[in-house]
């Protein structure tokens, strides 16, 4: 890889989805590859925090923009709080060819992850290929840097294709034991269950890498953060709260 700086320019606004409603949804902002590699424009308020490097060799001999995004940074700078998710999110006005709908995630990682919390990986959109597709279906797009020039998402499980507006949404896991308000367990035993506030407070070294090999196809992204402990009870009963931190423009 070759360190390289970062180009910004663009105006982006994007619907997402959305993990949580009692999130605060903090907008990163706006990317899009432009030549030559690995050069990348950005809109967002956090450029302090986003870098690009050159992938070269893989199944592309012309070699792969990597963006890199310093999520505990980026948490810090707002303020702390738990990162509960992260959406990706077509940001609305890229080509939509039947091949080709959308901007096409290559590749998604994150390190620095707690251990023995998981990313559960859930797509919401209008790419048919991926609407019945379970997490371990869209990691197997997602987890290996293997896409080509040339790759479609419907013979070739390289990518995600997100689709007009459609949203990548990736939930932090944490392998724990379901409460049933009385600090059984509860009746379900022991299982997977999503713990907004036990990990993933901002610390240094949680980043996220993505890879999208195409060229002027936008996306967004967008982080979601419980910043008061609370029972999950709560996050039911704040479900209108509807809390959103946008960028300042």
């Amino acid at each position: 890889m070759t360190r390289t700086g970062f180009a910004t320019g663009l105006g982006c606004l994007a619907a997402f989805s959305g993990l949580g409603a009692a999130d605060i949804l903090v907008d990163v902002g706006c990317f899009s590859n432009i030549n030559p590699i690995p050069s990348c424009s950005y809109d967002g308020d956090f450029e302090d925090h986003v870098s690009t490097t050159e992938v070269e060799g893989y199944t592309s001999t012309l070699g792969y923009t990597m963006i890199d995004i310093d999520l505990g940074g980026i948490l810090a700078s707002v303020g702390g709080g738990r990162l509960t998710g992260i959406s990706i999110v077509d940001f609305g006005d890229n080509a939509y060819g039947s091949l080709s709908p959308g901007a096409d995630i290559d590749y998604v990682g994150i390190t620095g992850l707690d251990p023995g919390v998981t990313v559960q990986a859930g797509y919401g959109g209008t790419t048919g290929a991926h609407a019945g597709e379970t997490s371990d279906e869209l990691w197997a797009r997602l987890d290996t840097l293997d896409a080509f020039y040339g790759a479609n998402h419907l013979d070739d499980a390289v990518y995600v294709s997100l689709g007009q507006h459609g949203v990548l949404d990736l939930s932090f896991i944490h392998a724990g034991v379901p409460d049933d308000g009385e600090g059984s367990g509860g009746p379900g035993g022991p299982g997977p269950v999503t713990n907004p506030w036990g990990s993933l407070a901002s610390h240094e070294g949680l980043r996220l890498q993505l890879v999208e090999v195409g060229t002027h196809e936008r996306f967004s992204v967008h982080l979601h953060v419980s910043e008061v402990p609370a029972p999950p009870g709560l996050l039911v009963a704040a479900g209108g709260l509807g809390m959103i931190r946008r960028r300042r423009h």
